[in-house]
């Protein structure tokens, strides 16, 4: 869920040449609070105190980051 958390948080969907404002802004406004609400939702998670869930959410945020924020792919 983290991976996705990035992947939504370093993506651009939106081709501003070929769809109008209007389904431009719904679009980034959906994508906006799906992101927000898994990002909540993980933070939930971590906030279990569960050391092993702690760490995963950290090595998929950042598995996350390599994939869709560096430069390495």
């Amino acid at each position: 869920m983290t991976i996705f958390v990035e992947f939504l948080s370093r993506s651009n969907y939106v081709n501003k040449s070929h769809v109008d404002h209007v389904t431009s802004g719904l679009l980034q406004t959906t994508l906006s609070g799906l992101r927000i609400g898994l990002a909540y939702v993980v933070m939930l998670v971590v906030m279990s105190f569960n050391g092993c869930v702690f760490l995963v959410g950290i090595v998929g945020h950042s598995l996350g980051f390599l994939y869709f924020g560096s430069r390495v792919f």
